[in-house]
């Protein structure tokens, strides 16, 4: 196993249950001293810091915006997710 702390990128659903479920295991591996981000809709803003873990939070499409504008947003958020990755690994 790697000595080397790593950095963790959760995902959760915009729910409690999924994101709860990501605090739990996030919390032991901050605890083993990894960081830990989440990237969480807007309405999340303030509520992970606290315990610990960074927020990188992103708007969803406003409402009545289409399926079009959410496929967008999506598509953008995966590529943003891909370069955090990215630049965690280097």
């Amino acid at each position: 196993m790697s000595e080397r702390p790593l950095t963790i990128l959760f995902v959760p659903e915009s729910a409690y249950g999924p994101t709860n479920n990501c605090i739990g295991i996030g919390d032991v591996l901050r605890r083993r001293g990894h960081r830990v981000v989440f990237a969480a809709e807007a309405s999340w803003k303030g509520r992970l810091e606290p315990l610990g873990f960074e927020e990188d939070l992103a708007d969803l499409a406003p409402p009545g915006a289409g399926a079009a504008a959410g496929t967008i947003q999506a598509r953008d958020g995966l590529a943003e997710a891909a370069h955090l990755i990215e630049q965690a690994a280097s």
